[in-house]
């Protein structure tokens, strides 16, 4: 049996979900039986909608990869989810009104985008990209992380965070290969 979600929507404070079910069942002879139905999906739990569980913020992040003048970062995949439960405690309630209330998004994720592209991309260093070495600085670990207190409910994935430093790449890289106590600069001719 497979599931395919074609739409989602709002309908009278519920979030649905219409789609398609398909089962393909074998017999023990042999025989098989191909059917396809039309179905819809309810949520009740909408904030607002009187349900007791309100989705909070579901964030995934990454992978990441950033290198800044010889400072280098990755970040595995994270997945943030936070929920909370309006019969569950203080918090929950809480945030589960709060979470009701309607709010300009789309205005406030489209003023970041513009803001975001006018930065634009930064120069390409003039030092030679010959690979001088490269000194560890962090290497982080957390979770993952399942936290639940007064009806709030805070599920974080995994975190892997590696920051390295490249010599001779740029200035915070020359920095903190020489705080870590890496390899040396090559010798100037």
């Amino acid at each position: 049996m497979t599931h395919t979600v074609g739409r989602l929507h709002r309908a009278g404070g519920e979030l649905r979900a219409t789609g398609v079910v398909n089962v393909i069942a074998t017999t023990a002879d042999g025989a098989v039986y191909r059917t396809s139905k039309p179905v819809v999906y309810r949520a009740r739990t909408l904030a607002g909608s009187g349900g007791g569980i309100c989705q909070i913020l579901y964030l995934t992040l990454g992978p990441l990869d950033l290198n800044l003048l010889g400072l280098v970062v990755h970040l595995d995949r994270v997945t943030l989810r936070i929920t909370a439960n309006r019969r569950g405690g203080i918090l929950g309630q809480l945030l589960c009104g709060l979470a009701g209330q309607r709010l300009n998004t789309r205005a406030g994720v489209s003023a970041w985008n513009r803001d975001v592209g006018k930065i634009g991309t930064l120069p390409a260093s003039e030092v030679s990209i010959d690979h001088l070495g490269t000194c560890p600085v962090l290497d982080l670990v957390l979770g993952p992380l399942d936290l639940r207190i007064l009806g709030l409910r805070v599920q974080l994935s995994r975190v892997h965070l590696v920051v390295t430093a490249e010599r001779g790449h740029g200035i915070l890289g020359d920095l903190l290969c020489g705080l870590a106590g890496g390899p040396a600069p090559a010798p100037a001719p």
